[in-house]
């Protein structure tokens, strides 16, 4: 009798941690499509780097190259990124004109895609729905994903690809039973690699690396083989990559090159990486926990072992590896992209494999599990970060001032001449006209003594530029980040102040 009632004492507890658990999540959903459904409708710039990067699609769009070989003549404009997000956009381009909602809705879209891809790959391994919904749900839950996603940026089109890559490796590619395996899988595979790695480069390493090594150490067949197949993809992945940014950098000149290899040598700060991963651990420790829970337990306590094993450490550690680039000068919560999915991915993983023991007390694990991750979930929706300390007040403020937006729009369109601008770049792009300088990447560079202003600095002095937009926020010395020393002095000398909009101080060429 005790037995039984143990059994339905089990039951109902852990129908009730699985409905904390989705009302939870359904909170983190609603909150993440009521900040979708502002950023796709709000027409202005919400984000410093969207204005590069529409001006990078419309140059496309009239088929102009965007990777110059020289950065010391007009336009002052680097093309950070490798190209595939901006093409995806040039359609849109076409048929709508300027706009930002496009590239928004890709990166939303994308979120969700990786979500799905994440889900599918743990139940490829496990057959355990639950745990596969939790590992794919979790990644939208993420703070890093849920603000970076309503920008106009690549990194969401990158992580969505980079995962559907594995995904296929794992179903299509590696061999984990006697099912036959088509050969169009391996080349799915390494083309949806490669155009992760043309999304953004530095995805180049995590899930290929965790591919790699989970070909040769989560798969069966013979050492041999397993090797062979790793390698395989790896060169071709790599052969392809490498033959594709030579033809594009022989196209360009070189131009490839000094975009996206040399014009990112920023200054690294390790005060940056200690703040994030103090971050990390102060506002993620449930999932920390969980995870290093299941890499323990599972490979070195319990003998019932999963494949997934394997794919959850090497993306782990590579993922991580990874985020520590965000020490980088310029670098913000897109480089925690990874670490964010590599969480997701072992919550879900450990859960679906408590799902599966053969213990009788795996019902009770499941909910305590289950209990955990929604007070992760609470944490994540009240999350105050580093980055963005209150990003529904953020995104509140920039799109209840949508009065200002739109009076700094009309004098873009209204200024016969050349406007220049920081935060509000991508009004420029907006108004119809083309990016003529832009500030912190060039800073970056010539703080590193990369390329010499002396000639833009001229230009400042002469008067060329028929307004001067200069965001001025309370909370941080924007303008300082973003324009060198000779730079302000100059427009300070040549330029008079004619108007303060909101956070943004308009200048106007002085009078002779």
């Amino acid at each position: 009798m005790s037995g039984k009632i143990n059994h339905y004492l089990s039951r109902a507890a852990l129908a009730l941690a699985m409905t904390a658990f989705a009302y939870q999540m359904g909170v983190t959903l609603s909150t993440y499509l009521k900040y979708a459904i502002v950023a796709i409708g709000f027409p202005f710039p919400l984000d410093y780097g969207e204005g590069p990067l529409l001006d990078q699609t419309l140059r496309m769009a009239n088929f102009e190259n965007i990777y110059r070989d020289v950065f010391s003549s007009p336009p002052y404009t680097i093309s950070n990124y490798t190209p595939l997000f901006m093409l995806m956009q040039v359609p849109f381009a076409w048929i709508f004109g300027p706009a930002l909602w496009y590239g928004r809705l890709i990166s939303i879209l994308c979120v969700f895609a990786a979500a799905l891809f994440i889900s599918l790959t743990i139940f490829t391994f496990t057959r355990n729905w639950i745990g596969a919904l939790t590992g794919g749900l979790l990644l939208v839950a993420f703070p890093y994903i849920r603000q970076w996603s309503m920008f106009n940026r690549v990194d969401e089109l990158a992580l969505a690809l980079s995962w559907a890559a594995l995904f296929v490796t794992v179903r299509y590619v590696g061999r984990t039973d006697d099912r036959p395996l088509p050969k169009w899988g391996f080349w799915l595979a390494a083309s949806l690699f490669v155009a992760s790695i043309y999304t953004r480069q530095t995805y180049a390493l995590a899930a290929p690396f965790a591919a790699f090594l989970w070909l040769i150490f989560g798969t069966h067949g013979s050492c041999k083989s397993r090797i062979q197949l790793a390698a395989k993809l790896g060169l071709v992945v790599g052969g392809i990559t490498i033959a594709l940014f030579l033809v594009i950098n022989a196209f360009t000149s070189g131009g490839f090159y000094q975009n996206i290899v040399v014009a990112n040598i920023n200054v690294f700060y390790w005060q940056t990486v200690y703040l994030h991963v103090k971050e990390v651990g102060e506002s993620f420790y449930p999932l920390l926990i969980l995870a290093g829970l299941f890499l323990l337990i599972e490979r070195w306590i319990v003998k019932e072992r999963t494949q997934i094993w394997p794919l959850v450490i090497f993306y782990l550690l590579a993922a991580g590896a990874s985020a520590i680039t965000i020490g980088k000068t310029g670098s913000s919560i897109n480089y925690m992209f990874e670490f964010c999915a590599a969480l997701s991915l072992a919550a879900g993983s450990a859960l679906a494999w408590i799902g599966r023991l053969k213990w009788h007390g795996r019902t009770w694990l499941q909910i305590v599990i289950l209990a955990a991750l929604s007070f992760q979930l609470s944490i994540m929706v009240d999350w105050k970060g580093v980055d963005f300390y209150d990003f529904e007040n953020y995104l509140t403020s920039r799109t209840a001032h949508r009065e200002n937006a739109a009076r700094l729009q009309q004098i873009v369109k209204d200024a016969p001449g050349i406007v220049l601008a920081d935060e509000y770049m991508g009004l420029i792009p907006l108004a119809g006209k083309r990016l003529y300088f832009e500030p912190f990447g060039f800073k970056q560079m010539s703080d590193a003594g990369m390329l010499d202003e002396t000639s833009f600095v001229r230009e400042i002095r002469d008067r060329k530029f028929d307004a001067i937009l200069w965001y001025q926020p309370m909370s941080w010395p924007a303008v300082a980040e973003r324009w060198t020393p000779a730079q302000r002095a100059m427009v300070l000398s040549s330029y008079r102040l004619d108007s303060i909009i909101g956070d943004v101080y308009v200048y106007r060429p002085r009078k002779n």
